[in-house]
């Protein structure tokens, strides 16, 4: 869990759109369109990693007018659930897995088990999960 106070901001004038600042993004905020980046606020966990790569410094991290907490609650789902989907990435439910966010393997697997249930598609919570850790190990 972390509450997140900070958001990146692209300063436009300065922003050469060369895509480093989306193609470092883990949880897709930043998005260039017509050259320029863009942040997608809601999205943004203020991990630094477009900040600390843009070579031209368009990208600074200002306050939130409101923090945004990063949590998913692992009581709402079954625990067996949980430490199943975990075994089958490799991982446990314990494991830090995202120090962005400070999320546990735990808190994501029983992210995936809550969406993918509330849109009827089980089948396919395993290999969500196998597929998220394979790109981002």
């Amino acid at each position: 869990m972390k509450i997140v106070n900070f958001c990146a901001q692209v300063d436009e004038a300065k922003c050469q759109g060369d895509k480093l600042c989306e193609q470092v993004c883990s949880t897709g905020a930043m998005e260039v369109i017509d050259k320029k980046a863009r942040v997608q606020d809601e999205m943004c966990v203020a991990c630094t990693r477009c900040f600390d790569r843009c070579p031209v410094n368009a990208i600074t991290m200002v306050p939130r007018d409101q923090p945004m907490l990063v949590a998913t609650s692992v009581q709402e789902v079954d625990e067996a659930e949980v430490r199943e989907l975990c075994l089958k990435a490799y991982r446990r439910p314990d494991e830090l897995v995202c120090i962005c966010t400070g999320t546990y393997a735990g808190e994501f697997a029983a992210a995936i088990i809550k969406e993918m249930s509330d849109r009827g598609l089980v089948s396919y919570i395993p290999h969500l999960f196998k597929w998220y850790f394979k790109q981002f190990p």
